[in-house]
């Protein structure tokens, strides 16, 4: 899949009756991916709690819930309002970098091997990469 921008989206929260704007940055926009997808390990690493029970999903931020969520099918639904600028606000970013952070820091031998067998396009190969991985140091 080829990743058409990054950027930062404004999230609309529904929580209790109200509406609260979320700034999410580093957000990749996929055309191929019918949805919105949030990345728990990226949320994780800036001290947010995510608790998944049978039905529900929470977001916590020192104890505080500041989302919650539904299972709808095999996911998790956060309970949110369409925003419909998303695409707009995404800046290009085909880095391999940001490929290997936003795939779970996989190693580069992966990401060539899944570019070549054409799962997915549009990495630059010729930009720096980082190694050893700063987000793990």
């Amino acid at each position: 899949m080829k990743v058409a921008g990054q950027g930062r989206v404004k999230v609309e929260i529904m929580l209790n009756g109200t509406t609260r704007t979320c700034l999410d940055d580093d957000v990749l926009h996929v055309p191929e991916i019918s949805y919105q997808l949030l990345s728990v390990s990226q949320w994780a690493k800036i001290n947010f709690a995510i608790h998944f029970c049978k039905t529900e999903v929470r977001i916590l931020h020192e104890k505080r819930v500041l989302a919650l969520g539904s299972l709808v099918g095999s996911l998790y639904k956060l309970n949110t309002v369409q925003s419909r600028s998303c695409k707009s606000q995404a800046l290009v970013a085909n880095t391999l970098q940001i490929w290997h952070e936003r795939l779970g820091h996989i190693d580069l031998s992966t990401i060539q091997r899944m570019q070549s067998k054409n799962l997915v396009t549009g990495i630059d190969f010729t930009k720096e990469w980082n190694s050893p991985c700063t987000g793990w140091i």
